[in-house]
């Protein structure tokens, strides 16, 4: 399946998230479980948003990639009409 960008979380949700997880962690009286699901929301949160700055980057990348393509292709056909 093809990842749109409009199905994943901005770092902003994500950093959202991170600040909810951290603010429930500061409760007393949680317990093992809960403490254990927090810890697990914590670790993927801060997994998440490290693959999502990859994906960014790699977005760009195959964009800019894209457009030098277009750009070789528009100089060939314009060599092309010069001959």
């Amino acid at each position: 399946t093809e990842i749109k960008s409009k199905d994943l979380l901005t770092h902003e949700e994500a950093l959202k998230l991170l600040a909810g997880a951290i603010e429930s962690l500061q409760q007393p009286g949680q317990d093992k479980l809960e403490l254990q699901r927090l810890r697990i929301l914590v670790d993927a949160i801060q997994t998440y948003d490290s693959v999502l700055e990859k994906f960014e980057r790699w977005v760009e990348i195959e964009a800019r990639l894209l457009e030098m393509d277009e750009k070789i292709a528009e100089l060939k056909k314009a060599k092309g009409n010069k001959s």
